[in-house]
């Protein structure tokens, strides 16, 4: 009786101690239902984990453009997709599909990536991505 009781407690404390990061890799904080598409000029592409991060500007005049912050999966999640640390650069124009982060502005998760040379950078669908 004492070893099915330590057995379970043990379950549930590995359980418990594997949500956070399980809710961390969910796409739960963006509306995936309603995907935007942007045009707009890299800033900055940051090619390192946890998240790879790619901040863009949208807009026409200079004074005006907001610079979006959009995050994708790990180095190795997106280098399985054909990513690699040179796929962007500064000053490249691009069209971003991406889920927009429910609670913040100009923020969201990468879908796909369309370079001006037509190639596409996918970021493999998430579950209820459309």
């Amino acid at each position: 009786m004492k070893t099915a009781y330590k057995a379970v407690l043990a379950a549930l404390w590995m359980a418990v101690a594997a949500a956070p990061a399980l809710a961390h890799h969910e796409i739960a904080g963006y509306d995936t239902d309603h995907p935007l598409v942007l045009n707009g000029v890299v800033r900055q592409f940051v090619w390192a984990n946890p998240h790879v991060m790619l901040y863009v500007e949208v807009g026409q005049a200079e004074d005006t453009r907001d610079v979006w912050t959009l995050e994708a999966g790990a180095v190795q999640a997106l280098t399985r997709q054909g990513w690699n640390r040179d796929s962007l650069h500064r000053g490249d124009r691009i069209e971003v599909m991406l889920a927009p982060k429910l609670h913040a502005t100009y923020s969201g998760r990468i879908l796909q990536v369309r370079r001006s040379d037509g190639r596409v950078l996918s970021v493999g669908m998430p579950s209820g991505a459309p």
